[in-house]
């Protein structure tokens, strides 16, 4: 059975494990994994909150979700968000999911239980991006209502797609 929690600073390493195991199980370029540093601060900051997938064993999925605030790296700028709506954005910054587990709606869960949390924050649009060719996070996204709105290079001139979802819809 899995379950989904608040990560904490303990799990730091398990979250930049299940990174690591996905990174060779995409095209290079899929996934751009986080540093431990990056995730560390993550965890630790009120301007977001990481989701933790489990089984009864161990960790096998993630999700790092952030509140951007009206700053530079608001992905709602790349998709011409009035500046008066950016601090209502919730960013879906990284998640991946241990290969082992890939297939049994773990990305679309964490997803799930994130909305719901960035709705009771004051956000109303939530925005990721994903590379055009990861076919089956587009999928999962797309079947939970996130429509492309852009495409651009991003992270080192990387191919992605914006996708954004409004939030206060359901």
């Amino acid at each position: 059975m899995i379950r989904v929690r608040h990560a904490t600073p303990d799990d730091v390493g398990a979250v930049c494990a299940i990174m690591a195991a996905a990174l060779p199980a995409v095209r290079p370029g899929d996934y751009l994994p986080d540093p431990p540093e990056f995730v560390e601060a993550h965890i630790a900051t009120p301007e977001g909150f990481t989701l933790l997938a489990e089984d009864e064993e161990w960790p096998v999925g993630f999700l790092l979700v952030a509140f951007p605030g009206p700053g530079s790296d608001n992905l709602g700028r790349d998709i011409g968000l009035p500046v008066d709506r950016l601090a209502q954005v919730a960013q879906m910054e990284s998640v991946a999911v241990a290969p082992g587990w890939w297939g049994r709606g773990l990305q679309r869960r964490l997803l799930r239980a994130a909305e719901p949390l960035a709705r009771r924050r004051g956000s109303e649009v939530a925005l990721c991006t994903v590379a055009p060719t990861n076919v089956h996070s587009l999928g999962n996204f797309a079947a939970l209502g996130y429509r492309v709105m852009a495409r651009k290079p991003m992270y080192g001139g990387f191919d992605r797609l914006i996708l954004a979802k409004r939030l206060d819809t359901g």
